[in-house]
C-alpha cells in the first residue's frame, strides 16, 4: 500500500477537522479486504475525533503490530501514529511545553 500522499496531507492539515477528514479517507481508501483480514481489536473504529484517531494509534502500536507485524498494518500504524502526532500538535495551545517526566516512587 502506498502511504506518502496520506503523510503529505497529514503534515499539510492545519486543523483538527483535516486531520479527520484525511484520516476517515485514508481509512475508506483501504481495501476492504485488507480491513476484513484484522483481528476484531485491530478494527477501526469510527473516526468522530481526535481522541479516536488517538486511541486508535495507541491500540495499533501496543496490540496490533506487537502480534503481527504485516507491512500493511506497520503502514497503518504509522500513518495513525503520524496522524495523533498532528492532532496532538495542533490541539496543544502556542507555548505549551511537557514538564520531564518524574520517576513514580
Amino acid at each position: 500500500m502506498i502511504f506518502e500522499p496520506w503523510q503529505a496531507r497529514l503534515v499539510s492539515a492545519t486543523t483538527a477537522e483535516a486531520v479527520l477528514l484525511a484520516v476517515r479517507e485514508y481509512l475508506d481508501a483501504l481495501p476492504g479486504e485488507f480491513l476484513a483480514s484484522l483481528p476484531a481489536l485491530c478494527q477501526p473504529p469510527p473516526m468522530l475525533c481526535a481522541q479516536d484517531v488517538s486511541s486508535f494509534a495507541f491500540t495499533l502500536m501496543h496490540r496490533c503490530v506487537a502480534t503481527d507485524d504485516g507491512p500493511a498494518l506497520v503502514g497503518m500504524n504509522h500513518f495513525f501514529a503520524h496522524a495523533s502526532h498532528r492532532l496532538a500538535a495542533i490541539l496543544i495551545p502556542d507555548g505549551f511545553t511537557l514538564r520531564p517526566a518524574v520517576p513514580f516512587r
